[in-house]
């Protein structure tokens, strides 16, 4: 058995699919299917089964994954207690960042970086969601939390002030009107969400979004009112 194969094995767990995996790694889609037949051969088990959603892991799969996965983590403090003896700093490095961080006070950082380091290939990938750094979905994570989980390592950056917004025409009909105001949905921080639950007891929601730039998208045109990083 081989690590290659374990790698190989890993980024078909991750991305549920072959084709996705190839990409991942940047090999050819027959190399993957021949390389995940031949660790199912030499382990004498189904390691993947193909179902209609696409490539689930048998139980036999589930638990090599979660060996494959403990024999990176100590392959990836090796090769960082090596790399840390050269003086050329080279590879990849992916970063997830929230849309409007990335997009905005991030991207100045990222060119300077780039400009700093011109053999890192930097992969910046946009998301709200949780991401596993323990299985590489990407190596550094910047998210909006007051309730960071207890199995990652960071450090606060900064405080984000929020405010409530709405567009002008939109409060000013609810002055008028004295109708109680609609709450957009926001998904796209937990500390935002639940103060919108707090605003808006009964969830009454007809516009819901997981990003602030979307947020600010529909608050310019009245559907609501939301929080919004000041």
């Amino acid at each position: 058995m081989h690590w290659d194969d374990l790698r190989i094995f890993l980024a078909v767990a991750r991305d549920g699919s072959i084709s996705g995996a190839a990409k991942r790694l940047n090999i050819q889609h027959s190399t993957v299917s021949r390389r995940i037949r031949l660790l199912e051969t030499q382990l004498g088990t189904r390691l993947i089964e193909r179902k209609k959603s696409g490539y689930e892991l048998t139980p036999a799969g589930d638990e090599l994954r979660m060996a494959a996965g403990k024999m990176e983590l100590e392959v990836l403090e090796v090769e960082g207690a090596l790399g840390g003896q050269e003086d050329r700093v080279a590879g990849e490095l992916r970063v997830s960042a929230i849309n409007n961080m990335a997009s905005s006070v991030l991207m100045p950082i990222f060119a300077g970086f780039s400009e700093a380091y011109p053999d890192i290939r930097l992969h910046v990938q946009v998301s709200n969601k949780y991401v596993s750094l323990a299985e590489r979905h990407a190596d550094i994570a910047i998210r909006l939390t007051n309730t960071p989980l207890d199995t990652l390592v960071g450090t606060r950056l900064t405080n984000v002030a929020s405010a409530v917004y709405g567009e002008r025409r939109y409060l000013e009909g609810l002055r008028a009107s004295g109708a109680r105001p609609l709450w957009i949905g926001v998904e796209c921080c937990s500390f935002h969400q639940s103060w919108t639950h707090a605003a808006c007891p009964d969830h009454r929601h007809s516009f819901f979004v997981d990003d602030t730039l979307l947020t600010l998208a529909a608050l310019k045109q009245g559907l609501g009112l939301a929080y919004l990083p000041c």
